[in-house]
């Protein structure tokens, strides 16, 4: 596909169970910012035309600047994020909406910088399967899933069916803004289930188990270990 799709980085969570003394997105990993990472995959991944990047203003420092050349080149800007995941996505939105104009309709990719190790392939798979249709990557649970109320199972669900969700989730910019406006919660699980809230089917591609996302310091770990081991292919010098 053609450069033309446009990213959306969500960075403005705080990571208060990361215990990083900052705002998770900007944590180090193996000497580089948090969400280097996936900004860095999507411009060696030639799927996008631009990204914006959706953070915490009271940084105090520019975080373009933390980027690499080709990186830096893809940014359209930096933009203010919400109170929760959802108001920043649509913040990230409102951003595109007013880079494009009001007649164009791109494909948009949403991604949470918290999982650093989605791959450029992936980008570039997930805004390819997005131009003809609403798109997540996700993948198959590998342990046996108990619904538990109370700390007491109530169901053991069957494993064949549950995949774990992940992000990029791609679909156009029209759907997206559709799917938000029509919520009318201030938060959501992620923004496929937005648009599954609108009836429209969402598909699946398979996304690697090292897409994980960093929520605590153990997470963090575990991907320091995975970027020392040269797991990040895309960031070396």
């Amino acid at each position: 596909m053609s450069a033309s799709a446009w990213l959306i980085v969500v960075a403005a969570g705080r990571g208060e169970r990361l215990g990083a003394g900052t705002p998770k997105a900007f944590a180090d990993l193996a000497g580089r910012p948090l969400f280097a990472y996936s900004l860095e995959a999507a411009a060696a991944s030639d799927a996008f035309a631009k990204a914006v990047l959706v953070a915490d203003p009271q940084l105090g420092w520019n975080p373009v600047a933390k980027l690499r050349p080709r990186a830096r080149a893809l940014m359209a800007g930096v933009v203010e994020g919400g109170a929760t995941r959802r108001e920043s996505v649509r913040a990230g939105l409102a951003a595109v909406r007013r880079e494009v104009g009001a007649e164009a309709d791109p494909v948009v990719l949403v991604h949470d910088a918290a999982r650093p190790f989605a791959p450029p392939a992936l980008f570039l798979r997930v805004a390819t399967e997005a131009l003809t249709g609403a798109v997540i990557c996700a993948h198959p649970a590998r342990d046996t899933m108990k619904e538990v109320r109370d700390d007491r199972v109530t169901a053991t669900l069957p494993r064949r069916a549950l995949w774990q969700a992940q992000t990029p989730q791609g679909a156009s910019l029209s759907v997206f803004e559709k799917a938000h406006a029509a919520w009318p919660e201030p938060d959501s699980p992620d923004d496929a289930f937005l648009i599954e809230q609108l009836g429209a089917p969402v598909r699946v591609v398979p996304g690697p188990p090292i897409n994980f996302k960093i929520t605590t310091a153990e997470d963090l770990a575990l991907a320091e270990a995975w970027a020392r081991a040269g797991g990040v292919p895309w960031m070396a010098e």
